[in-house]
C-alpha cells in the first residue's frame, strides 16, 4: 500500500504541473497580451497643404502646419514609440504651396507626401478636396506616399469594386487594429464631373457595416473609422470642451451641411456600434472628446493647428475597456527644424511664385466683415471678373454672385501680388453659367438672407451674422438691385428685387455666373443645383483673377463699385 501511495504521488504531481503549464502556455500564445495594453493614436485632418508655420494669406508666421505638428508627434513618440499616426484627408489643396506643386510643379515630388513620409504616417483617408485637381494629381500623390491612402466607399462605376485600398489592418503591441477609410458622399455635389469620372461615392455607413464584418472575420480586435466627415449636430457652445461631453440628443443643427449625409459621424456611431473610435474631419471643428452611444468621437480642427490624441486601454481578452481623447494645440511650440529644412526649397519656390507683382490698386478694396455688411468694391470686383469670364466664353451672364471667404484679406492701395488674390479667393473653384428663373432667384436671396440677424444688445451694430451660416455662404450679387429686411421672418426678407429697373417676374429667365460649389447646391442652394447648366470652366476663378489683373494692370475701386443692394431694419438702411 505504501508503495502504491508513493508512486501515485510521483505520477499525479507531474501530471498536475503539465496541465498547469499547458493551460498557461495557451494563455500566453503569441499575440495575446498578459495585461492591459495601452494604444495611442494621433490624428491630423484638413491640413490643406500647410507645412511651414506660415500663413500665405496673411503673409506672416502662424501657429499651424506639419512642421509644428511634427514636434508634437515626436514628443508623443517618446512616451509611446508604437503610436499610430493618421491623417483624415483634405490634405493636397488649400495653399499656394500645394497649388503650385499640383499644377506647374506637378512633375516634382509632392511636398505633402514627402513630409508625411518623413513623419511616418501609418495611413490617410481621402477627403473631398483631394479631387480638386483631378484623379491624375491624386494618383500621383498616392504613388508618392509611403503609406496607404484609404477609402472604402469610393468605388468604380460599373463593377462597384473599391477604387482605393478600403482599410488597413495593423498589429500594435499584440493587438490587431482595423482602420477603415470613409469619405463624405457629398463629393459629387461639389466637384467638377470630369474630376470624379468613373467613380461612385457609396453610402458610408452601409459601407462601414460591410467592412466591419470583413475585419471581424480577419480577427481584428479594435476598429477605427478614419472618416472624412463631421457630426451633423453640435453643442450650442461648441467651443466649450465640456459641452461635447453632454448628451448629443441635445445638440443643434447649425446648418453647415449641404446634404443630409454629408456629416455622418453620429449616424455611423448609432448604426455601427462595433466601431470603437471615429476620427472625424471635414467640418473644421475642434472636438476634444465626445461619446456617441459608447463610440468615441474626436476631431482636430484644421490646417495643422493641433492634433487629436486617442488613448485606448485594452484588456487581455482584446476588449477595449477605456477610451479617452483630447485636443492638443501646436500653439506656442517650435516647428521641427528637420521638416523645415526638408520642405525649404518647396516653400521658397511657392513664396517666390505668390509674391510676384502683377498690378496696382489706386485705392483700397476693403474685405472681411466690412465687405459683407455693406455693398463695396471687393465683391463687385470678383463679380466683374466672373462677368468677363462668361462673356469671353460666349455665354454672357445677366447676374453674378460671389462671397467674401475670410476676414483677413483685401486689396490695399499699392502693388497687387498673386498672394493678394490667393488671399481673397482661397478656394480652387471654377465658374459655371447656369440658367434660373425669377422664382429661383428669390429663393436664393431668401436663403442668402438667413446669414443675418439683428442684435439685441444696445450700442452694437444692429446687423450681425446669425452664426448659423458659414461666411462663405453669404453671397453678394451684381446685375440686380435688391434690399433685404432683416427685421422680417426668414423666408420673407427680400423686399425689393429689380433687374434693369423693372421688377423681377417669377417666370423670367436669367443667366447667372456662380462658382462650381454653389452651382452644385453647395451651402444649401438647391435651386442652383436643379438649374440648367449652360457652361462651365476648366480653369479656376482665382487663376482668371490673376490673369485679369495682369492684363488690366491698374485697378480702381471706383470703377467696380456699384451700390445695388442694402440691408434694412424696417426703414433703417445699412449702406456703410
Amino acid at each position: 500500500m505504501a508503495f502504491m501511495i508513493k508512486n501515485s504521488f510521483k505520477l499525479k504531481f507531474p501530471i498536475s504541473l503539465m496541465v498547469f503549464f499547458i493551460a498557461w502556455g495557451c494563455y500566453l500564445q503569441p499575440g495575446t497580451p498578459r495585461q492591459n495594453t495601452t494604444i495611442t493614436i494621433l490624428e491630423t485632418s484638413d491640413v490643406h497643404g500647410n507645412i511651414y508655420n506660415w500663413d500665405f494669406f496673411g503673409e506672416k508666421e502662424y501657429d499651424q502646419g506639419l512642421a509644428m505638428v511634427t514636434t508634437l508627434v515626436k514628443r508623443e513618440r517618446q512616451s509611446d514609440k508604437d503610436l499610430i499616426l493618421l491623417d483624415d484627408g483634405d490634405t493636397i489643396q488649400g495653399t499656394p504651396l500645394i497649388y503650385y506643386y499640383n499644377t506647374p510643379g506637378f512633375a516634382d515630388p509632392n511636398p505633402m507626401a514627402l513630409v508625411m513620409n518623413n513623419m511616418k504616417y501609418d495611413a490617410m483617408t481621402i477627403g473631398n478636396h483631394e479631387f480638386n485637381y483631378g484623379q491624375k494629381v491624386l494618383d500621383k500623390f498616392i504613388n508618392d506616399c509611403e503609406f496607404p491612402v484609404i477609402s472604402a466607399n469610393i468605388v468604380k462605376t460599373g463593377n462597384g469594386q473599391p477604387k482605393y485600398q478600403p482599410y488597413l489592418i495593423k498589429t500594435v503591441k499584440g493587438i490587431k487594429i482595423g482602420i477603415i477609410g470613409l469619405t463624405t458622399p457629398g463629393v459629387p455635389i461639389w466637384e467638377k464631373p470630369e474630376n470624379i469620372e468613373g467613380l461612385q461615392f457609396k453610402d458610408a455607413v452601409a459601407t462601414a457595416q460591410q467592412m466591419v464584418k470583413e475585419l471581424k472575420q480577419q480577427g481584428v480586435q479594435v476598429i477605427i473609422a478614419l472618416a472624412h466627415t463631421g457630426p451633423h449636430v453640435e453643442p450650442l457652445n461648441s467651443r466649450d470642451a465640456g459641452e461635447w461631453l453632454t448628451d448629443y440628443h441635445s445638440w443643434v443643427d447649425k446648418g453647415y451641411a449641404d446634404l443630409s449625409d454629408e456629416n455622418f459621424a453620429i449616424k455611423l456611431a448609432e448604426k455601427v456600434p462595433e466601431v470603437d473610435v471615429i476620427l472625424a474631419g471635414h467640418a473644421h471643428s475642434t472636438i476634444p472628446m465626445a461619446m456617441i452611444d459608447g463610440t468615441l468621437l474626436t476631431e482636430p480642427y484644421k490646417w495643422g493647428r493641433g492634433i487629436s490624441k486617442v488613448t485606448l486601454t485594452i484588456n487581455p481578452a482584446g476588449k477595449v475597456i477605456e477610451k479617452h481623447s483630447e485636443y492638443i494645440s501646436v500653439k506656442g511650440i517650435a516647428p521641427d527644424s528637420g521638416i523645415l529644412q526638408l520642405a525649404k526649397k518647396y516653400q521658397e519656390t511657392a513664396l517666390e511664385y505668390v509674391n510676384s507683382e502683377i498690378g496696382t490698386a489706386v485705392g483700397d478694396f476693403p474685405g472681411g466683415r466690412q465687405a459683407r455688411m455693406a455693398d463695396g468694391p471687393l465683391a463687385d470686383f470678383i463679380n466683374a471678373v466672373q462677368f468677363e469670364i462668361a462673356k469671353a466664353a460666349g455665354y454672357p451672364a445677366d447676374i453674378s454672385l460671389s462671397a467674401i471667404f475670410n476676414n483677413r484679406s483685401m486689396l490695399r492701395k499699392g502693388p497687387i501680388e498673386i498672394s493678394d488674390l490667393y488671399g481673397i479667393y482661397q478656394f480652387d473653384n471654377t465658374l459655371n453659367i447656369i440658367e434660373i428663373t425669377g422664382s429661383d432667384l428669390v429663393a436664393a436671396l431668401e436663403h442668402d438672407a438667413e446669414y443675418w440677424t439683428l442684435s439685441s444688445e444696445p450700442g452694437e451694430d444692429q446687423f450681425q451674422p446669425s452664426g448659423k451660416v458659414r461666411d462663405y455662404n453669404w453671397d453678394m450679387y451684381s446685375g440686380i438691385e435688391y434690399a433685404i429686411d432683416i427685421s422680417r421672418p426668414v423666408g420673407q426678407r427680400v423686399v425689393k428685387l429689380t433687374f434693369q429697373g423693372s421688377e423681377v417676374r417669377s417666370n423670367q429667365k436669367f443667366r447667372v455666373a456662380v462658382n462650381n460649389y454653389r452651382a452644385g447646391g453647395g451651402g444649401g442652394y438647391e435651386m442652383f443645383k436643379n438649374a440648367v447648366n449652360i457652361w462651365k470652366s476648366t480653369t479656376e476663378i482665382r487663376d482668371y483673377m490673376i490673369e485679369y489683373v495682369r492684363q488690366k494692370k491698374v485697378l480702381d475701386p471706383a470703377e467696380y463699385y456699384v451700390q445695388n443692394w442694402y440691408l434694412i431694419n424696417g426703414s433703417v438702411i445699412r449702406d456703410k
